[in-house]
């Protein structure tokens, strides 16, 4: 019997994954209206690109801080967004020093930000 090929099970299982959370709500509304306010007509793709990366890292929707130190990096260009989200995979704690939400004040620096909640 052939060995399964592990590199498509797991695009596979991912791929199932974000299918999975596509019906639920990864990212909260000022997030998301942050992601409006600073990609307009993109952010559609903008946000299923940061979905599909917390359930790849998380398998599961994570903190509402993991998107908002994206979001925080990215400042509005694709660019960076992908290059947060790069590091966002390679340690999730080194996206947030780079955001400065790894501090006890986070959540009033997300208040500064993106409003309260």
């Amino acid at each position: 019997m052939p060995r399964p090929n592990r590199a498509a099970f797991n695009k596979r299982d991912s791929w199932l994954a974000v299918q999975f959370w596509r019906g639920s709500t990864v990212i909260t509304s000022r997030i998301a209206a942050r992601l409006e306010w600073q990609y307009g007509a993109e952010v559609s793709s903008v946000s299923s690109l940061l979905e599909e990366a917390e359930v790849r890292v998380f398998h599961e929707a994570a903190e509402e801080k993991i998107a908002a130190a994206v979001v925080i990096l990215a400042d509005g260009s694709v660019d960076e967004l992908l290059g947060a989200i790069e590091l966002m995979e390679t340690d999730w704690r080194d996206l947030l020093i780079a955001a400065d939400l790894a501090h006890a004040d986070w959540s009033s620096r997300m208040d500064d930000i993106f409003g309260a909640n």
